[in-house]
């Protein structure tokens, strides 16, 4: 079983993750379910209750704890079955000097134990023998104090006090996604689960899962022969899953506008310079008239442009060098349609 804690601000990011999760129990032939609600303080109290709810239905044998904000490669075999028995969790890569030192006292306090490891909560893997052997930490009451924490830090005494010879798994199962979204990250470590931890706001996260995900997708660059005409452009950002994009207004008047505004499932954005400067890297595609508008914007790849026949845009894509082709017109509209490489 797939649980996955979806709190808060996650609706802002989820859409670039959930298709990748849910897609992976089916691999795993698991059952997925979710948590979008608590009234614990600090929230993430609410795993223990997760971990309560699971030692008491049978059904569980296994059990993977699962943060919204992972994206989870196509490729990333069954975590399941490479671990098959006991606790697993990854090294957290980006824990502060303040609380590692906070969680080393924590051990001295609790059994006089080494800090040789601290894991990341944000994906955790066990069976129910060790569902059992945490029974008496998951019981505990919810106290202020040295011990009172909003992050992963209970878990981690909890399984060191159990387990004190814990070997974390390879960060290949929890690798943290780069924080400063932009071209610069266009390449990532490759992993089986890409987590966008140690970034503090949900519009960071929405930008390095988008651009993540997108690398992953790159499904456009090899179904550009599929458009033959503007019409097309529609059908093909829905199926890929495209989210969001900015569109110029002249690709809202006449017929092509009305298409538009009936069967573009995405978010759009104004075609505006102060937003393009914000939302470039977020962006999954772009209707322009005039490319030079995306002259100092950065672009992630795989991002969808469209813009005016005209020799200046043909030029423009040539100097970049995107793939691009001429599609057929509409309407007396007529776009080239290129491929951010």
């Amino acid at each position: 079983m797939i649980h996955v804690i979806a709190l808060g601000d996650a609706l802002r990011y989820s859409h670039h993750t959930l298709q990748s999760i849910v897609s992976y129990g089916v691999k795993c032939k698991a059952d997925v379910h979710f948590t979008t609600s608590t009234h614990e303080d600090p929230p993430n109290w609410e795993r223990l209750n997760v971990l309560k709810r699971a030692l008491n239905d049978p059904h569980w044998y296994q059990i993977l704890m699962i943060d919204v904000d992972i994206f989870i490669s196509p490729d990333a075999p069954s975590i399941f079955d490479a671990f098959p028995v006991g606790f697993h969790a990854a090294e957290d890569q980006v824990i502060t000097y303040e609380d590692h030192d906070k969680f080393s006292e924590w051990l001295k306090t609790w059994g006089n134990l080494e800090n040789k490891v601290h894991f990341n909560g944000g994906v955790m893997l066990m069976d129910r023998p060790s569902l059992l052997a945490l029974k008496p930490w998951l019981e505990l009451p919810r106290i202020k104090g040295p011990f009172y924490t909003a992050d992963q830090h209970h878990e981690n005494a909890a399984v060191y006090c159990t387990w004190p010879d814990f070997k974390p798994v390879s960060s290949t199962w929890n690798e943290p996604i780069p924080g400063k979204p932009g071209p610069m990250n266009k390449v990532l470590r490759p992993a089986n689960f890409h987590h966008a931890y140690g970034i503090e706001t949900a519009h960071g996260k929405e930008l390095v899962l988008g651009q993540v995900k997108r690398q992953y997708q790159g499904r456009f660059l090899k179904r550009m022969n599929e458009l033959g005409s503007l019409l097309c452009i529609f059908r093909l950002i829905d199926q890929m899953g495209y989210h969001a994009g900015v569109v110029h207004p002249k690709w809202f008047a006449g017929d092509f506008g009305l298409f538009l505004g009936h069967y573009l499932n995405a978010k759009v954005f104004p075609c505006a310079p102060g937003v393009l400067a914000n939302v470039g890297p977020l962006i999954d595609f772009a209707f322009v008239d005039d490319l030079s508008v995306l002259k100092d914007i950065s672009l992630g790849s795989e991002t969808m442009v469209m813009a005016s026949d005209t020799l200046e845009n043909e030029s423009y894509i040539i100097s970049k060098g995107w793939k691009y082709k001429k599609l057929a017109s509409f309407s007396g509209l007529q776009a080239f349609v290129a491929c951010v490489i």
